[in-house]
């Protein structure tokens, strides 16, 4: 592959045009995360920790069955980058009934035994109690967050992220604004709901943002929801991307899953510092994956067009931009050290154990940087083999035995923190590697 007629530097313009957009929309869900683990925090640690569980393992859910998103972005843009985007018409239709069986598939196969996979997290008593109870009313939502996930990945394919940053944003809102409502009630209008009522804010949420999100199709989109009889040969391209995608997910998840598994074992307040934690940890993620998400759009345009040594360029300026960012969160954070743990929490015991294990995630956000900058570049050139391997490869042979291993030394929190930092270093620096090595300059 050669470079053609195209520029042989994408601008900073159109790459925070791409990336802004994409980090206030890759943060509204994250937002609500943190939204609701304050709001729940003041009813006590035991529904904070309940909350956070039940919540984590939707969003695992979430992240290994919305890895469609990801697979039609690449293939639309990619088909963008050849002029021949008119292709995807019949794959969107049939890719967005699919991912709405998905969803209601999975809502309805986990209500039916909610306790026996809380139990897996060593749940039990009131905090098993209050996660099925938050759970059972949230996971009605699989359905709805699938397909406009899917969606979101067709708009960003296309170059935009502006529409989905206003949809999220709006369904941020309406979720922080229900859960005040919901929560705590609205005497005598409103009855309080507790944490049955952060889910039903959370459920709302979600049905509206899919709503906006089918508007902004249908009015901005020149291509139509309209379904096809004949299968697509594309949808199979998309399925077997996202098939990899989701072993990746599942590896990824692997790492959260025995993360707050053994976080359970510690007692309440140690789940609820490791749910405060996991929050900030994913807020970050999702604001640094926005410059990461400017790469998944322009890599496979670019690759597309054949324009090899452009795209490297990319690499190099979203890999300086993805570090500042990650450096300045860490440096916030640090600013914000005595405040931060208070805000989601009263409880003296959860604040001190928060404060203890807080600065490591600190010291990982440059290190995620290198890693989502990477990741979100090979998603768009459609290398999901590779993204599988690296994941799997990390967390099964870095994660797993490190933190079991800190775990029997007795370093509890630090432990787990610790696993994630090498476990970030493992998937950062193979990435890396591998791309400057395949996208040489011609």
């Amino acid at each position: 592959m050669h470079d053609g007629n195209i520029e042989t530097r994408v601008s900073f313009r159109e790459i925070n045009r791409l990336a802004l957009p994409a980090i206030l929309a890759g943060i509204a869900e994250p937002l609500l995360s943190l939204a609701d683990t304050a709001i729940i925090g003041q009813l006590g640690s035991t529904e904070q920790g309940a909350v956070g569980m039940a919540a984590s393992f939707y969003t695992l859910l979430i992240w290994v069955f919305s890895q469609s998103k990801t697979a039609i972005s690449a293939l639309t843009s990619r088909r963008l980058g050849e002029g021949r985007l008119t292709e995807t018409a019949g794959l969107i239709p049939q890719a967005v009934g699919l991912v709405i069986g998905i969803g209601i598939f999975l809502a309805l196969v986990t209500r039916w035994f909610p306790q026996p996979i809380f139990r897996l997290y060593q749940a039990e008593g009131a905090v098993l109690d209050i996660a099925t109870e938050y759970y059972l009313i949230r996971a009605w939502g699989f359905p709805f967050t699938l397909a406009t996930f899917l969606l979101f990945g067709v708009f960003r394919g296309i170059q935009n992220t502006s529409w989905a940053m206003k949809i999220s944003l709006v369904g941020a809102v309406i979720n922080l604004g229900l859960d005040l409502l919901l929560v705590f009630g609205w005497d005598p209008i409103v009855p309080a709901l507790g944490v049955a009522g952060a889910a039903w804010a959370s459920l709302i949420a979600q049905v509206v943002m899919l709503g906006l999100t089918l508007y902004f199709f249908r009015r901005k989109v020149q291509l139509k929801l309209r379904f096809i009889g004949k299968w697509d040969p594309l949808l199979s391209t998309m399925i077997q991307m996202s098939s990899n995608l989701i072993l990746r997910a599942l590896a990824l998840n692997v790492a959260f899953y025995f993360g707050t598994r053994l976080a359970t074992g510690y007692g309440e307040a140690a789940l609820a510092a490791y749910t405060i934690g996991v929050n900030i940890w994913l807020f970050s993620s999702f604001f640094i994956d926005g410059y990461s998400g400017a790469g998944n759009a322009i890599s496979g345009r670019l690759i597309g067009a054949g324009a090899v040594s452009t795209l490297r360029r990319l690499g190099i300026d979203l890999m300086r931009s993805n570090l500042v960012v990650g450096t300045a969160l860490g440096l916030c954070y640090l600013i914000a050290y005595p405040w931060m743990a208070s805000f989601f929490s009263t409880d003296e015991a959860v604040i001190d154990l928060f404060n203890g294990v807080f600065w490591l995630i600190l010291l990982a956000q440059p290190v995620n940087a290198l890693a989502f900058t990477f990741d979100g570049l090979f998603k768009g050139l459609g290398r999901t083999a590779l993204l599988r391997n690296v994941l799997m490869g990390s967390s099964l042979l870095v994660f797993l035995p490190l933190v079991y291993l800190l775990d029997a030394a007795g370093l509890a929190l630090a432990g787990i923190w610790w696993s994630f930092f090498a476990w970030m270093t493992a998937r950062a620096i193979p990435l890396v590697w591998i791309f400057f090595k395949d996208y040489q300059s011609s």
